[in-house]
């Protein structure tokens, strides 16, 4: 009984040994693990900054396209407005070659009619 009493207690002394062995080894892995997912938390603080700078970047590039754009508006209604005025023009410089040509064949009717009237006088 007492060979069964030792063989216990050196079976709970390496099963204790074991426990403990266990115990500091997981203690380990736990640590590392700790590291590594403080180090992916470095990684992921540092990948965070990065897309906020490309944000900042991204609504810098939104403002000025939206200038751009406003630019461009700005020019469009000024060309339109031109446009406009040199159709006016247009139509006014066709009205005045109309009255042009209106005048000119009223001043040869004249022309005619003096002849005329000089050829009787004669």
């Amino acid at each position: 009984m007492e060979i069964f009493g030792i063989g216990l207690t050196l079976l709970a002394g390496v099963l204790t040994y074991f426990a403990w062995s266990n115990g500091r080894w997981m203690k380990e892995m736990i640590s590392k693990q700790n590291e590594m997912l403080n180090k992916q938390n470095e990684i992921l603080n540092k990948h965070t900054e990065i897309l906020n700078k490309q944000t900042e970047m991204l609504n810098k590039m939104t403002e000025m396209l939206n200038k751009q754009s406003e630019t461009l508006n700005r020019h469009t209604e000024i060309l339109n407005r031109q446009s406009e005025m040199l159709e006016k023009i247009s139509e006014m410089l066709y009205k005045m070659d109309e009255t042009l040509r209106v005048m000119e064949k009223n001043a040869e009717e004249r022309h005619k009619e003096v002849l005329e009237i000089i050829r009787h006088l004669k």
